[in-house]
């Protein structure tokens, strides 16, 4: 017996967009122990998108900074190489699927309610497996 969902859900993912060539770059570079600070921020500065999402992010109640950061060189020190790859991986997921307009399966908040609890869960995950903490995220 066959799952209708399933297979829907199978059929559509061969027609899921790949990454821009800057979120690709950033993940590349975050993966990269050789590459420079220097080199994300000149990747991210490349894509206006992205850098407004940094931005946007680090000025956020969430990190409670007293003043506001304007600047992607300091907005990518404070956030870090983790979270600048997620924000790129994030915002090109969220650009896919509003481009596409036909994501049926869950509204906007459903959506980021289930990636917090997967990534979450996978973190839990990851640490009962004995994953090494630097590795975690991946």
């Amino acid at each position: 017996m066959t799952n209708p969902v399933k297979e829907d859900i199978i059929k559509h993912i061969d027609r899921l967009p790949g990454f821009s060539m800057t979120v690709s770059k950033v993940i590349s570079l975050s993966n990269d122990l050789r590459a420079s600070p220097k080199d994300l921020i000149h990747a991210i500065s490349l894509d206006p998108v992205l850098t407004a999402e940094a931005l946007r992010l680090i000025n956020s109640a969430y990190f409670g900074m007293k003043q506001q950061v304007s600047s992607l060189n300091r907005a990518v020190v404070l956030l870090g190489v983790n979270t600048i790859k997620n924000v790129a991986i994030g915002s090109a997921v969220i650009g896919a699927i509003k481009m596409r307009n036909n994501f049926n399966y869950f509204t906007s908040d459903q959506f980021w309610e289930h990636s917090l609890g997967v990534a979450t869960g996978s973190k839990i995950l990851a640490a009962r497996l004995g994953v090494p903490p630097q590795d975690r995220d991946e």
